[in-house]
């Protein structure tokens, strides 16, 4: 059922972010985890791949490449102007 197919996409973003979580803190340092750089990668791509297949192929979701397009405008312009605070 559709909303069995949501709960599990639900847990598999959860998952995504967990590992997401967890590969930033290895990359800094700060508030070690248990595993090294190239595990973290490895669980960040696996759980990816979870969240994909769910998305894309059980559920049909398609990316909306204008709104894609819109983020990643959005995205590069918050980078600039943090860059540009930093460097003052």
């Amino acid at each position: 059922a559709l909303d069995d197919l949501l709960i599990r996409l639900a847990e598999e973003a959860a998952e995504l972010a967990q590992a997401a979580n967890k590969m930033a803190r290895v990359m800094r340092g700060t508030n070690p985890a248990n595993i090294d750089e190239r595990e973290a990668i490895k669980n960040v791509i696996e759980e990816y791949t979870d969240v994909h297949v769910v998305a894309k192929d059980i559920l049909e979701l398609q990316v909306d490449g204008l709104q894609a397009d819109y983020k990643i405008d959005r995205w590069a312009k918050r980078l600039k102007e943090k860059d540009s605070d930093i460097r003052g």
